[in-house]
């Protein structure tokens, strides 16, 4: 066995596995603690607020989800037309801010001039939907961005 000064080369080859594992931990949590204040937090352009996609208590809708459709239901208003492609889902992005109000309604990733009476007619009844308890994070009411899926049967 070869000796370097006086440490044995099995011991050097120890030592650097060891700095090379405290390295990439050091990095990784660098890595998570930079994805978990940043990931979180984006600016929305439709109500020109910051929003965040994920908190520790997510908005409710009076509590519950029955409540949420039920009430939708109530609202939405529409009829399909002869020879319509009829449409059943509609994908919803909304912001309720910190004071438990639903704003900037749009259907995702899709420009308001591009949409359908049936999308249309969705984010009317969703407007209207006011109820909502805020989202809250690091115990603050913060603005959250939601986005949904929303089934309709015709029958």
């Amino acid at each position: 066995m070869k000796i370097i000064g006086s440490i044995h080369q099995t011991r050097l080859l120890n030592i650097n596995s060891i700095l090379i594992v405290i390295a990439f931990l050091m990095l990784s949590c660098h890595t998570a603690r930079i994805q978990q204040t940043n990931e979180t937090l984006l600016f929305d352009k439709m109500t020109n607020e910051y929003v965040y996609t994920t908190v520790e208590q997510m908005p409710s809708y009076k509590g519950s989800n029955s409540a949420f459709m039920n009430d939708f239901i109530s609202h939405f208003n529409y009829a399909p037309e002869q020879n319509e492609n009829i449409q059943t889902t509609l994908r919803v992005q909304f912001v309720i801010n910190t004071k438990g109000q639903l704003i900037g309604a749009r259907i995702y990733n899709k420009g308001l001039n591009k949409l359908t009476n049936f999308e249309k007619a969705g984010l009317k009844a969703l407007e209207q939907m006011q109820d909502w308890t805020p989202g809250i994070h690091n115990n603050k009411k913060v603005n959250v961005l939601l986005t949904i899926p929303i089934h309709i049967d015709f029958q």
